[in-house]
């Protein structure tokens, strides 16, 4: 390890500097490629009844430096004080000026401005130091809604590296001035060997996100073609995902973007160079795990403590960006959810995990902010879930037996254990108290990931729903089918559903097969009114879908020859083509 002299500085409210580096036994600098802010935490000694150990006058929001060999490292700001008398311990964490861009929102309606005239605009708006960024013609026609700066600005560099194929990231200058950069470029002139500044090291191969094949859809859900990779379709089989093209577009490159193939990540702890930082590269070499040559960093962590220097950094053999997909139609309700009788739908529903955690800053709870720079508050339901699920994702608990049954968490927090686990989704709930965490424990069962909610009353149950998608849908008996149509006044079969469902504020996909493979499982002996049957009328895997409405019927639009109508499950045409019934709430 490497010694270094540090120095710990803080501007207090009287604009007094205080030199507080005698004091401080630990300092800890980290960053992580999602995230748009590096944060500080720092423990230091005081005490009310040592002389040798004073209490400095230091406040939240106060202003902090953080010097190494003279050379300021670290500028930023103080959120959050801690003191314990056990220990004549004060701790604090303070974040640096790209705080700013995940703690401020703002509403937003470009229409075709390029990605130029909206980091502008923007940095103008709220007078944002900007020393340079990465400038764009493209132009971009997309509403936000109460969006953080750094989702916003995230967002338009997904949309440039779809179209330019590049990686780009937000950091800050140590002088607190914002840059948008391409990421990876920069390759450190450092290297990690063993038998010299490494320590240690581990190599870990992933295909939980692997995706080789883009099947790509027009704007009425026509299958178009599909972008793949063919050697990982070949090693692995096919793992598909799908997106849409607008008109007089084509998204080749867009899908070409979203292709992953197998994760390779390692890490490694080593002595200290604060040049390494998230988006540099840096040169491995370690023959044990066979980590050898170009690496970039997704999460760096460095620290000073008793004089000694180390760092620990997250590797990947690939350089990946934060892609960050923010428009008005993922824009979700940042109220506080209400517990009694809410009910998550138009989702799916999975397998899962679940464990809790409260607000305390240590090594398992992870601190009192969420992974947005948000304050934890127990009083709202809200979870840390895999990275697969946006924020804002509404999650059902299910089945674990406990109090939390049937309650919706709103995704707002990552955590490094939260993952998909051989198609086990894990999530962690957020409680109020350590007691309550050990009371639940870890427990299995199933969670209804859900695009909305309804808040529906305790009197108003499932059957009451079902009751109104059916009223809903009587009013369009007589109505003619038109391949395509999607309502009021034509339909087809699967335009008729999204329709009804919509007007009960439910959000379901627009085709039949997308309908078919979404919401909840549900047997032909367990229809209710208000759930979805599909059946195999074509020769794809489902080509038909109507709504059950009771005593064994359903209603739909059949086809070109006839108009909105009910019909009977026992009909021998649609019984012996019978696939599967799916449930939306």
């Amino acid at each position: 390890m490497v010694t270094i002299n540090t120095k710990v500085i803080v501007r207090n409210n009287n604009n007094e500097k205080l030199d507080i580096s005698d004091l401080v036994s630990k300092v800890t600098i980290q960053g992580d490629y999602t995230q748009g802010a590096r944060r500080l935490d720092c423990s230091y000694m005081a005490s009310s009844l040592d002389s040798n150990i004073p209490i400095a006058q230091i406040q939240e929001f106060n202003f902090m430096y953080f010097y190494q060999d003279n050379k300021l490292v670290f500028m930023g700001t103080i959120y959050e004080i801690s003191k314990d008398s056990s220990n004549n311990l004060i701790t604090f964490y303070a974040y640096d000026e790209g705080v700013r861009t995940l703690k401020t929102k703002a509403t937003y309606n470009f229409v075709d401005k390029t990605v130029t005239e909206i980091v502008n605009i923007i940095v103008k708006e709220f007078n944002i130091p900007c020393e340079s960024f990465i400038k764009s013609d493209i132009k971009i026609t997309k509403i936000f809604l109460s969006q953080t700066l750094y989702d916003i600005f995230m967002s338009i560099y997904t949309i440039v590296s779809q179209s330019t194929g590049k990686k780009y990231m937000l950091e800050w200058t140590v002088e607190g001035k914002m840059r948008i950069v391409e990421k990876g470029i920069i390759t450190l002139d450092v290297a990690f060997e063993e038998g010299y500044n490494l320590m240690n090291s581990s190599y870990t191969v992933n295909l939980d996100n692997i995706i080789n094949r883009i099947a790509i859809y027009d704007e009425a859900y026509n299958y178009i073609k599909d972008v793949r990779d063919e050697e990982s379709i070949k090693l692995y089989g096919i793992f598909q995902d799908a997106i849409k093209q607008t008109n007089n577009t084509d998204a080749t490159e867009e899908a070409k973007s979203k292709l992953k193939g197998v994760e390779r990540k390692c890490t490694l702890s080593g002595f200290g160079d604060y040049t390494c930082i998230t988006g540099r590269g840096v040169k491995v070499k370690d023959t044990y795990t066979g980590l050898i040559g170009l690496f970039y960093i997704d999460a760096d962590t460095h620290t000073w403590e008793n004089g000694i220097y180390s760092i620990d950094l997250e590797l990947n053999f690939k350089n990946i960006m934060n892609e960050v997909d923010k428009s008005e139609a993922e824009i979700t309700n940042t109220d506080e959810v209400k517990q009694e009788g809410t009910t998550v739908v138009g989702g799916k529903e999975v397998d899962a995990e679940f464990t809790a955690y409260y607000p305390y800053n240590d090594s398992m709870q992870g601190g009192y902010y969420d992974a947005q720079g948000n304050k934890l508050d127990p009083k709202k339901l809200t979870c840390a879930a895999p990275k697969e699920l946006a924020f804002g994702t509404k999650i059902q608990v299910k089945g674990t037996g406990t109090s939390r049954d049937n309650l919706v968490y709103k995704v707002t927090d990552r955590g490094g254990a939260i993952k998909i686990v051989n198609g086990v989704y894990k999530f962690d709930l957020l409680m109020a108290t350590k007691e309550e965490c050990l009371a639940f424990g870890r427990r299995k069962g199933k969670a209804l990931i859900g695009v909305d909610v309804i808040n529906a009353t305790v009197s108003e149950s499932a059957n009451t729903i079902g009751t109104k998608l059916v009223a809903e849908a009587k009013k369009h008996l007589g109505k003619k089918y038109v391949w395509g149509a999607t309502g009021p006044n034509t339909f087809d079969c699967s335009g008729l559903t999204q329709y009804v469902f919509k007007q009960l504020g439910i959000k379901i996909p627009r085709t039949s097969l997308e309908q078919s493979n979404s919401g909840k499982s549900v047997s032909k002996s367990n229809l209710q009114m208000g759930d979805l049957i599909f059946w195999k009328t074509t020769s794809a895997k489902v080509g038909h879908v109507g709504m059950y409405v009771g005593n064994g019927q359903f209603i739909h639009a059949p086809n070109s020859r006839s108009v909105v109508k009910i019909d009977s499950l026992n009909n021998s045409y649609y019984s012996s083509r019978y696939v599967n019934a799916r449930r939306y709430w």
